[in-house]
């Protein structure tokens, strides 16, 4: 019993994740928001802008959103192009309360997610094959309402099982990318190697740059 103990205390600390289909679920959601801010399609600022979305751009964003969400076997209906308002909109829902989570904000993030919960008709269900996880929408529902209810209910779980202390902002330069750190001790600071890459190499310009200045001062 005091092994259980310790281990529940050690998770609300923000122990190393199990990696648990909610944990899988709110990075596939992070990738999505951060991709399409990436391209363009969906606003980083604090109050979002409208982003028209053309029908070229539709049939992208369906088709993201349905290599983002194919790593989970059992899922709903596969993502339409007549969807990608709908995508867009999750996407914006769900990093506006990862953002609240990462800049400690959690009380807020609750209220917001409580919000929207109101208005998600949850219908619990267990996949039909092995590892057998927990969804909580109909299969039969399209797919930006089923993932809607899903990406939410992974964050709130993240949140409830003393994971929130693991969403970050990145910290490269001109980068507002989110990310979940599996790292151990709770380390990462960059969404990617390749901010972690550029940031590295600043830093290292910026050495060389005080010490050519340092030099002509002598």
């Amino acid at each position: 019993m005091r092994d259980i103990d310790q281990r529940l205390d050690g998770d609300r600390r923000g122990a190393v994740p199990s990696y648990s289909h909610s944990h899988d679920v709110t990075k596939a959601v992070i990738d999505l928001g951060n991709t399409l801010v990436g391209q363009g399609l969906l606003s980083d600022a604090t109050t979002p802008e409208v982003i028209v979305v053309s029908a070229h751009d539709a049939v992208d964003v369906a088709a993201l959103a349905n290599r983002v969400f194919s790593r989970f076997g059992d899922w709903s209906l596969p993502f339409q192009p007549s969807e990608s308002d709908g995508v867009i909109r999750l996407a914006q829902l769900s990093r506006n309360i990862l953002r609240l989570v990462a800049e400690n904000s959690v009380s807020l993030a609750v209220v917001a997610l409580n919000d929207l919960f109101r208005e998600q008709p949850v219908i619990l269900h267990m996949s039909l094959e092995a590892p057998w996880s927990l969804h909580h929408h109909d299969p039969a529902h399209a797919a930006v309402q089923g993932w809607r209810i899903g990406a939410l209910a992974a964050i709130g779980d993240l949140i409830s099982s003393g994971g929130w202390n693991r969403i970050g902002v990145c910290a490269g330069a001109d980068c507002n990318n989110l990310f979940l750190d599996d790292t151990k001790n709770r380390s990462q600071r960059f969404c990617s190697y390749a901010c972690q890459n550029r940031a590295k190499v600043r830093a290292y310009r910026l050495r060389q740059r005080e010490e050519r200045v340092r030099r002509v001062g002598r």
